[in-house]
């Protein structure tokens, strides 16, 4: 019966459809004989097979040449000079059925004989060539390719935005017809032979336009990639037009599973990627060298007074501080744009790869540059008396903006994106990236990339490895012959355990700024404090030789103690004015530590004063206290507690001291040490109950009792 159809063919000069379907059924029918006979092969077998691709062609020929001549008759495509179809009465029931007859004659072999099972996924999707479509795509190719190909004027690289508007324009205009009439009837002849299958007849027209857009990248990109200007402006349009599709028409990698977008071509091969991360570092450098060369760029402006609201406990409104400088923001908006186009790279090892090659070295030249900033400073002691508020100003603008740009990738760590990307790292960073790809490294590897892709040899395995992740997954995206592999999704189960415990990817970089900003107010805090230890010194003098043993209190501080305060007056109040709250507010709490550690163990202790003294210390004190007032609201407990107890020991009454003096005596004198002994607990009673004092023990208040002369 097989030779008798293939006989009966090989005669019929206009072989139809049943034609088809019998040789098909003729060549399974051999098969089975053969199965049966045990495995036995026939020349029959390859004869049938010849047959039905003969068949086949003539037949796909015959209907793709009636529909040609149908799209003819409806004046397709739509153009500026044709913005309608002729869709009459007749032309379009000859479309529908040229339409019908080819997708029809698609299925019947691709089914039927299962010759190319990728047609239809293991989700009942179509997701490979159907020959309509394709035909209805074709005279728009045709018509790019005459736009944008050879001398003419329209075939420019330098216009992006001139080819991809073209397709986006065909998708709008044609979209309407597609989805209301091409699409029943695409859905109809589908059902007839896979009843559970479903297609997307939109998004298999512009996936054939976006391979026309794909074979146009390969013929311009020798060209394109000898500037770093064209292919950033390429990517762009590129990234746009995915977008435009995706958001209007729904076409996207996510809906569709992996099928292609524009941007997959620069991502699908290791060179066209190493040039596309180099050409967007390059670029994004250059932009944030111009914000940083404006006669603006580090000028701050008035914020209102509820973003920097005082700590202090004073009535009074505080002054408007000042934020941030305007190169911020744009450095922000710069490394944000950097970010979007990391996430339009669609596999997780790609955006880390993004990240880490183009939007960490950013913010790595950024960190860099505040550094040369901050040296030229040259702080030191002479140049903080001589000119300590224009400097520390000066150091405070660039210190803000070193903070906001921390602040910013602390908040993004949290982010979605960023947070996935700790999986990819936790998977890749030992076996592929390791040390390789660490941002501080990073203009190295890229440059080390691309010669490597220059001169045609191989990357290093470490970066080469995770280049190659990247390319083969997009390739399958963009697949070969009409194939698409899907990705399977990595087990969470897999990754979990080590997200936990792992460093964010912006990480480093965080560190990196905090480390700067540490570094610079560690210069500022050992500078003013070392000066302030300098203007001490004669207070210290004046204490040592019983200056502070008086028979009447002076009428206002002690004037040693002024030279002291002028020096914690010219920091803080040029940093309160120009620097952001946070760093000021730890600023603050820092210098005003060592100043408490200062003062109590050169002044306070070991010194001989009587209860005038003690008192004209107190008033000492809270002149310091002001200085502090607007950073904390009781800066006494925050900033000087150890200062604080021991001045209210010290300025006690004469006869209340001698009873506490008296009283530590006695019970030290049978304590064991422990605080939880009937003793210890006493002691601590007596100090935090009726003194206060919680920041020294019993020891160190009996010797505090005998620094004052007036007491036995």
């Amino acid at each position: 019966r097989s030779a008798l159809q293939l006989a009966r063919a090989k005669t019929t000069s206009e072989p139809t459809r049943n034609d088809l379907l019998a040789l098909c059924k003729a060549h399974d029918e051999y098969r089975l004989f053969a199965e049966r006979a045990g495995g036995l092969e026939l020349s029959i077998g390859h004869s049938l097979l010849e047959q039905i691709g003969s068949t086949e062609q003539a037949l796909r020929k015959a209907r793709e040449d009636q529909l040609r001549q149908t799209l003819v008759k409806l004046h397709w495509p739509i153009t500026v000079n044709n913005p309608s179809l002729n869709l009459g009465p007749q032309t379009g029931a000859g479309f529908e059925s040229a339409i019908r007859e080819l997708v029809s004659l698609q299925l019947c072999h691709q089914l039927v004989y299962n010759r190319h099972a990728h047609l239809i996924a293991d989700s009942s999707e179509v997701v490979g060539r159907l020959w309509a479509v394709e035909g209805l795509a074709k005279p728009l190719l045709k018509r790019f390719r005459y736009h944008f190909s050879g001398s003419r004027s329209t075939n420019r690289i330098d216009k992006p935005d001139w080819f991809h508007g073209f397709m986006a324009q065909a998708v709008k205009d044609h979209c309407d017809l597609l989805v209301d009439r091409v699409q029943p009837i695409v859905e109809q002849a589908v059902r007839e032979s896979h009843p559970s299958a479903f297609v997307d007849v939109l998004a298999l027209f512009v996936r054939a336009l976006i391979r026309g857009l794909h074979k146009h990248y390969e013929s311009i990109w020798p060209s394109l990639a000898e500037s770093d200007a064209l292919v950033c402006h390429t990517v762009d349009e590129a990234l746009s037009f995915d977008k435009t599709m995706a958001d209007l028409y729904g076409y996207s990698a996510e809906a569709v599973g992996s099928w292609p977008r524009a941007v997959d071509f620069f991502l699908a091969d290791q060179s066209r990627l190493v040039r596309w991360m180099d050409a967007d570092l390059q670029f994004a450098r250059l932009k944030v060298r111009a914000e940083l060369d404006k006669p603006t760029a580090w000028s701050v402006l008035a914020a209102t007074v509820g973003l920097f609201t005082d700590n202090s406990s004073s009535s009074e409104p505080p002054a408007p501080r000042l934020v941030t400088p305007e190169c911020c923001d744009h450095i922000i908006s710069i490394l944000t744009s950097v970010a979007e186009r990391a996430q339009a790279v669609p596999s997780p090892e790609g955006q880390l790869l993004f990240v880490r090659m183009v939007q960490l070295p950013l913010v790595e030249d950024f960190c860099k540059q505040l550094s040369e900033l901050l040296a030229k400073e040259k702080l030191t002691t002479q140049v903080f008396t001589e000119r300590g508020p224009a400097v520390l100003g000066e150091m405070s603008t660039f210190l803000n903006a070193a903070e906001r740009i921390k602040e910013v990738l602390a908040t993004w760590e949290g982010e979605p994106f960023y947070s996935s990307l700790k999986f990819v790292q936790d998977e890749v960073s030992t076996e592929e990236v390791g040390s390789a790809l660490d941002s501080s490294s990073s203009h190295r590897v890229l440059d080390a990339a691309k010669r490597g892709v220059r001169a045609g040899t191989k990357v290093s395995s470490k970066f080469g490895g995770l280049l190659a992740r990247v390319s083969a997954k997009v390739t399958n995206r963009i697949g070969s012959r009409g194939k698409f592999a899907r990705e399977s999704p990595r087990p969470a189960a897999a990754i979990e355990p080590s997200f936990q415990d792992s460093p964010s990817v912006l990480q480093p970089e965080i560190e990196r700024l905090g480390a700067l900003i540490a570094q610079t107010t560690t210069l500022i805090f050992r500078v003013t404090l070392g000066l302030f230890e300098t203007k001490l010194e004669q207070y210290v003098h004046f204490i040592r030789r019983g200056g502070l043993c008086l028979e009447d209190r002076l009428p206002g501080p002690t004037p040693e103690f002024s030279a002291g305060l002028e020096v914690l007056a010219s920091a803080l109040t040029p940093l309160r004015k120009r620097m952001v709250r946070p760093l000021t507010d730890r600023f603050a709490a820092t210098l005003g530590k060592g100043v408490c550690d200062v003062l109590v163990q050169n002044v306070l202790d070991g010194c001989r004063l009587d209860q005038n003294g003690a008192l004209q210390l107190e008033a000492d004190f809270k002149l310091l206290l002001s200085l502090f007032a607007p950073f904390a609201k009781r800066p006494e407990n925050r900033f000087f507690r150890p200062l604080k107890d021991r001045l209210r020991i010290l300025c006690a009454a004469s006869a209340s001291l001698s009873s506490l003096r008296k009283t530590l005596l006695r019970l030290i004198a049978s304590w064991d040490g422990s605080k939880d002994s009937p003793e210890g607990r006493q002691l601590t009673s007596i100090l935090e109950d009726g003194y206060e004092v919680v920041s020294f023990g019993a020891q160190d208040a009996l010797l505090l009792t005998s620094s004052r002369l007036d007491v036995k």
